[in-house]
C-alpha cells in the first residue's frame, strides 16, 4: 500500500526527513573498495541505486541522495583508478613472461654452442652460429628458438662475431663476453649491433661462461675475446 501523501501544514510535514541508511553505507563501501575488492565497490554500487530509489520515492521523508550521487562518483573514478592499476600489473606480467621465454630461447642457443665446441676441442663454429642452432642436432624445439617474443623478426638474435672460428680458451673474461644477445638475426661486430632496449629498458644476453642475463647499455659487456 503506497504511503499517505505529505499534507502542507501537517504533523508529518513536520518531521524532518531521515537519512536514508543505504546511502551512507553505500559512499563507505565505495570508498573502502580501494584497500578491499572491486566486489566491494560493486555491492557499494548496487546500495546507491537501491539509496536513491527509496529517498525518491519517500516523498521527502528521506534524505541522503547527495550521499548516494558523491558514492556514485567517486565509485566510477575508484573503477577507472583500479582498472588502470591491474591494467598496468598484467602488462608488467605479460612482459617479464616474454622475458622469460627469450631468457629460456638463448639459454637453449648458448647449450646447442656449447655442444658444439665440447665436439669440436674448444674451438667455435668457423661458419654462421645460426645454421649450427637450426640444425636437427641441436634443441627439439629449434625452429622457434630464435623468435624474440618482443620482436616481429623471424631471427631476433645475434652472436659474437668475433669468436667464430677461435678457441674457448682464447677469452679472457667468459663471464663478461657476449655469446648470444638481442638482435636483428646478424652477427654482432660491435657492441652497437645489439638491440639495447628491446625489453623495456635493457636486453638479454648469453656469455661464454654459459649464464644469460638481462642487461643494460651500462652494464660491463665485451664482444671482444682478449
Amino acid at each position: 500500500m503506497p504511503p499517505p501523501p505529505i499534507i502542507a501544514g501537517s504533523k508529518m510535514d513536520d518531521k524532518e526527513p531521515v537519512m536514508n541508511p543505504l546511502a551512507g553505507w553505500s559512499l563507505f563501501l565505495g570508498i573502502a573498495s580501494i584497500y578491499l575488492s572491486i566486489i566491494t565497490g560493486i555491492v557499494g554500487l548496487v546500495l546507491r541505486i537501491l539509496a536513491i530509489m527509496q529517498i525518491r520515492a519517500s516523498q521527502g521523508r528521506q534524505r541522503g541522495i547527495g550521499l548516494a550521487v558523491a558514492g556514485i562518483i567517486t565509485s566510477i573514478i575508484l573503477s577507472i583508478f583500479i582498472a588502470s592499476t591491474y591494467y598496468g600489473m598484467l602488462k608488467s606480467v605479460r612482459s617479464k613472461a616474454r622475458q622469460t621465454v627469450c631468457m629460456d630461447n638463448q639459454r637453449q642457443m648458448a647449450t646447442a654452442i656449447a655442444v658444439y665446441i665440447q665436439d669440436h676441442d674448444g674451438n667455435y663454429p668457423t661458419g654462421d652460429f645460426f645454421a649450427l642452432i637450426n640444425s636437427p642436432q641441436s634443441s627439439p624445439s629449434n625452429t622457434t628458438i630464435l623468435r624474440c617474443p618482443e620482436s616481429k623478426l623471424a631471427n631476433g638474435y645475434g652472436y659474437n662475431n668475433n669468436l667464430r672460428g677461435n678457441n674457448v680458451k682464447m677469452v679472457a673474461d667468459p663471464a663478461t663476453t657476449i655469446l648470444t644477445a638481442d638482435g636483428t638475426g646478424l652477427p654482432f661486430y660491435t657492441s652497437a649491433d645489439i638491440a639495447p632496449k628491446r625489453h623495456k629498458y635493457f636486453f638479454i644476453a648469453s656469455f661464454v661462461d654459459g649464464h644469460v642475463k638481462a642487461k643494460s647499455a651500462e652494464d660491463k659487456i665485451s664482444l671482444e675475446i682478449n
